[in-house]
């Protein structure tokens, strides 16, 4: 009888370690999307705009399969000192809001708040370069949302807008 306890714990521990091992071996082998490894942005996805149409373009330069509604006009301003500008919009219930951004100067720092939130949603630093488009709230629940951009000596030209899915 002493022997078959003794077999029962030691299959336990066999079994609860082979357990442990298995859950952890998919953290280990998981990779880190190209996105977020390159550019340290986490849980933002970018992409390219045609300037010509403003069509969204996947990473081989097909049109990607999303609709896309505008919820501001384009803007087109410049920050002389440490200045901010915000936008307040209302993307539709379980839409994305996203925002299409060029930067030919200087970066700036995008957040997003519910509004009425004393918390941030989302906080992005966007560097100079070309016209882009990152993910700012995904499955937005109907509610408003502050947009705020800021930055110094920037000229930003930028538009935000919902798509009904990523």
């Amino acid at each position: 009888m002493k022997k078959i306890t003794t077999a029962k714990r030691i299959t336990a521990v066999l079994l609860a370690l082979v357990l442990c091992f298995s859950l952890t071996a998919t953290a280990f082998a998981a990779e880190m999307s190209l996105n977020n490894a390159e550019n340290g942005n986490h849980g933002v996805t970018f992409c390219e705009i045609n300037s010509e149409t403003g069509e969204v373009l996947g990473e081989n330069g097909s049109i990607m399969p999303r609709e896309m509604q505008y919820l501001t006009g384009m803007e087109d301003f410049t920050f002389d000192m440490d200045q901010s500008r915000s936008f307040t919009v209302t993307p539709n219930k379980g839409w994305n809001l996203k925002i299409i951004i060029s930067l030919p100067t200087n970066g700036v720092t995008v957040t997003v708040k519910k509004q009425g939130s004393l918390f941030n949603t989302t906080k992005l630093t966007i560097p100079t370069g070309g016209t882009t488009h990152y993910d700012l709230v995904n499955n937005c629940n109907g509610g408003a949302y502050v947009v705020t951009v800021s930055g110094t000596g920037a000229r930003v030209i930028m538009q935000l807008v919902q798509t009904q899915y990523a």
